[in-house]
């Protein structure tokens, strides 16, 4: 099974996400999770397999977590009771990607990765094929009903990260504040990507500023994530990989 899973091209290709069976769960009730790599909520899901996972850990105020659940598990972990407002994190190892440079070419402007398409022209690279090096971290916040606990915020620390700046579930007419880390500091002029599973809803599409913030008018109910990706070239005499990307994502459901 494992074998199919890493040879699938799904696997190496664009977004990945938890997602919780309920984002608003009754008071003291269970939420499972499962995790998914696709685009647009379409893909597969994957199950536990715990030699791909850095971490996969929860917060719901009391403490950083790892969420219960064994190898092989599908949905890949469960978190009961749930009491409080919970983030709950993912983070992989890293993975290989090979592809020819018209693949490479496509998915940096799909990501708005422009600056890598003229480093890679600046470099004469612009018609070879790359070896990268790429790694998830993908964060969901769950809020029982009825709960105004602040974990909503917790930063876990992951090399990537977003974070929101208020409890996404209030003030839902406002535009959503959004931090974009890296490796602890802010990081500027990244885009940040919103879209719905609800395919009439408007796909969002801002850059953080010099602070490493963005801020989302995320309309409506339903099915949200979020997400941004960074990529750095690989250090000088660096024989292993050309380029390194690094995926956030974050789901809601309002």
């Amino acid at each position: 099974m494992c074998l199919a899973i890493l040879s699938s091209p799904v696997v190496y290709a664009h977004d990945f996400w938890i997602r919780a069976s309920d984002y608003h769960p009754e008071p003291e009730q269970g939420v499972e999770l499962s995790l998914h790599v696709g685009e647009d909520f379409a893909g597969e899901i994957l199950p536990r397999i715990d030699a791909w996972i850095v971490r996969f850990d929860y917060q719901d105020g009391s403490g950083v977590r790892t969420v219960p659940g064994e190898l092989g598990d599908d949905p890949a972990g469960s978190i009961a009771p749930l009491g409080a407002t919970t983030s709950v994190v993912y983070q992989s190892h890293r993975q290989v990607a090979n592809l020819d440079a018209g693949k490479f070419h496509q998915y940096l402007a799909q990501e708005g990765l422009e600056w890598v398409i003229a480093e890679r022209k600046r470099r004469g690279e612009q018609e070879q094929a790359v070896r990268e090096w790429f790694s998830r971290y993908a964060k969901a916040i769950i809020q029982p009903q009825g709960d105004r606990g602040d974990a909503w915020g917790f930063d876990f620390g992951m090399p990537l990260e977003l974070t929101p700046l208020r409890n996404p579930y209030d003030g839902a007419a406002e535009p959503l504040p959004l931090r974009l880390s890296f490796r602890g500091d802010p990081l500027p002029d990244v885009r940040v990507v919103a879209y719905s599973e609800d395919k009439d809803a408007p796909r969002l599409s801002a850059r953080t500023d010099a602070r490493g913030t963005v801020r989302l008018p995320i309309p409506g109910r339903g099915l949200w994530l979020i997400k941004a990706v960074h990529m750095v070239p690989a250090p000088d005499g660096v024989p292993t990989h050309q380029w390194e990307s690094f995926w956030a994502s974050l789901t809601l459901a309002r």
